[in-house]
């Protein structure tokens, strides 16, 4: 009967082992990194988007605010009549 060994030399299978965890680990790492990268982006782009919004808001906020004195500057304005 054959000697079959899963690993040819005991210190080159645990070396192989200590290989891929740490290879493991570097990649566990920088996926992590990636992630933490890509939420600080999204999140700077959502405040971007946020103060974008404020903006158009306060845009078409005066722009019909602009529009109404426009309007009343136009009519004549209603107040007490004197009538003789």
């Amino acid at each position: 009967m054959a000697d079959s060994k899963i690993w040819p030399d005991s210190t080159a299978g645990v070396s192989r082992h200590y290989c891929r965890v740490g290879t493991l680990e570097h990649l566990t790492d920088s996926i992590s990194y990636r992630v933490l990268t890509t939420l600080r982006r999204l999140e700077e782009e959502q405040d971007n988007f946020h103060d974008f919004l404020k903006r158009l808001r306060d845009a078409k906020d005066k722009a019909e605010f602009d529009q109404f004195m426009e309007d009343r500057a136009g009519k004549p304005v209603a107040g007490p009549t004197t009538e003789a």
